[in-house]
């Protein structure tokens, strides 16, 4: 299942979530390592210097991801609505 979902969802920009959900970023990344967000534009080229059909290859974000932050914060507005949540996911 994972191999099929990294094939049937490549360049849409989730990979990233489900290696989270998974707990495999430290397998796939090692510890800390920097990945390269990007996608295809629907702009078009006039050539195909940019990519095969024409594209233009658009770098979006250069971000570490530190395998200690595997839990994204909690929203503030939800804690202020829940008194039970007394402090954010570790690292926030």
């Amino acid at each position: 299942m994972r191999h099929e979902r990294r094939v049937e969802l490549a360049m849409e920009g989730q990979r990233i979530f489900d290696l989270f959900r998974w707990d495999a970023l430290k397998e796939v990344y090692g510890d800390g390592h920097k990945v390269k967000l990007h996608f295809f534009s629907d702009y078009r080229t006039t050539s195909a210097d940019n990519g095969e059909d024409g594209r233009f290859k658009t770098v979006v974000g250069l971000k570490k991801y530190p395998t200690n932050h595997i839990l994204f914060p909690i929203p503030q507005y939800e804690m202020d609505q829940n008194a039970a949540i007394t402090s954010n996911n570790p690292g926030y």
